[in-house]
């Protein structure tokens, strides 16, 4: 609505301006003066429509999907390959005596703060996967331990007694306008999962020493009910 108004201003504007007996480069300086500050107001306009809240500025993150860099080692520990990237890390380790075998595998999904292990025996059986998060370290879903046979020999169920599961809250983080990447933790007392957005807010290059500042929700473990929450810490490089 606005654009056309503005388009309909600058046709009536013109039309007199023809009208008028002037020379041509008058013309001009009169609609270029006419232009000026309207599109200085127009500028203004779309910084108050966009203003810097809380939700945009906490929960809006660019991400890069395309960079990453890859290395590779081969020594006394075998051959390994390194995959780095902004939003996932990928870790592969052969054995010694055959490095065409993997002996481990680990993806770490820094976007969902997912991270996968797992680990196999010479003959190419899996040995062990387990599932956690990457940033806090929280064990989640079921920890499986394999004989060299392929038979399950011990499992623990990290989510056996919760209501809601670390799925389960992505889910609702996400319908609750979350975006990625963000990341999983527990609240103090254990009773809520915690998906939060992290931003410097506070750095001494002198010694080091930052606080961060998090806005995210905190979804209850055992019915699903959810909260926004603000959480701050402190850090030290």
């Amino acid at each position: 609505m606005w654009y056309c108004l503005f388009l309909l201003s600058i046709t009536v504007y013109i039309h007199v301006v023809r009208k008028l007996q002037m020379t041509k480069t008058l013309r001009y300086i009169l609609i270029l003066m006419y232009l000026s500050p309207a599109c200085e107001t127009r500028k203004h306009d779309s910084q108050a429509e966009n203003p810097d809240t809380l939700k945009q500025a906490f929960w809006v993150k660019e991400f890069d999907f395309e960079k990453y860099s890859v290395t590779r080692a081969a020594d006394g520990y075998g051959k390994r390959l390194f995959i780095d990237s902004l939003n996932f890390r990928i870790y592969r380790g052969y054995f010694v005596g055959d490095s065409t075998k993997l002996i481990f595998e680990h993806h770490e999904d820094l976007l969902n703060d997912t991270a996968v292990y797992k680990e196999y025996y010479l003959n190419g059986r899996l040995k062990e996967v387990s599932f956690q998060t990457v940033y806090n370290r929280i064990p989640t879903r079921k920890h499986c331990i394999y004989d060299k046979k392929g038979n399950l020999i011990k499992m623990t169920d990290y989510e056996k007694n919760l209501g809601v599961t670390v799925d389960n809250a992505v889910q609702i983080a996400e319908r609750q306008g979350m975006k990625k990447p963000f990341e999983i933790g527990i609240s103090m007392d254990s009773l809520f999962w915690e998906i939060l957005v992290w931003k410097n807010i506070e750095f001494d290059s002198t010694t080091n020493r930052g606080t961060d500042k998090g806005l995210g929700v905190a979804i209850n473990r055992k019915d699903g009910l959810t909260q926004v929450v603000e959480r701050r810490r402190k850090f030290v490089y």
